[in-house]
């Protein structure tokens, strides 16, 4: 069932307008029971944390496919992994949180003084420009020692690669003592 808004749209129901990302109809009932709203409200319920049902965003993200709005998709798709990876890993540290963080602007993503790995070291992780910062920290010295990994890069590890990147880092990194200052 469509219903249809006033503005211009092409006869696939997609705006004429490059920049308007909204289309003329409503998904019904068929997609989410109990829903109508269009792809651009069930993405600002998505990023409001008010949809976290694993089944519910994987319809959205098809949706949102669908619609043209493949960044948009690729965003819920880090809300499905961030449910995966706590499921999975725990909540201790969640990459995937901090994608969505990076994916949608907040220039402050990132975690600190997590532990990481069976001797508990301490780890932060931050995004600085273009980079995201990872910093290892030595329980017993306190010796630190830190990599960076492109965002793009970022973007695409899951957490076995990121838990990989940081045993790398923890095995072949020249650690440092804190400065004293």
């Amino acid at each position: 069932m469509k219903r249809y808004i006033a503005a211009s749209f092409d006869d696939f129901g997609h705006s004429t307008d490059p920049n308007d990302k909204r289309t003329n109809y409503r998904f019904a009932d068929k997609y989410i029971p109990g829903n109508d709203e269009t792809p651009e409200e069930l993405y600002n319920q998505v990023l409001g944390n008010y949809i976290t049902d694993k089944g519910e965003l994987e319809t959205i993200k098809e949706i949102l496919i669908r619609n043209g709005w493949d960044n948009e998709a690729q965003i819920v798709q880090y809300y499905i992994d961030e449910i995966d990876e706590d499921s999975q890993f725990g909540d201790d540290y969640n990459i995937s949180r901090m994608k969505i963080d990076i994916a949608t602007g907040y220039d402050r993503a990132g975690f600190e003084d997590v532990s990481w790995g069976k001797v508990e070291w301490g780890l932060d992780c931050y995004l600085d420009g273009d980079y995201v910062i990872i910093v290892l920290t030595d329980p017993e010295t306190w010796e630190k020692d830190a990599d960076r990994v492109p965002v793009e890069e970022f973007m695409s590890m899951t957490r076995d690669d990121f838990d990989t990147w940081v045993g790398q880092l923890r095995f072949y990194g020249d650690f440092e003592p804190e400065d004293e200052n």
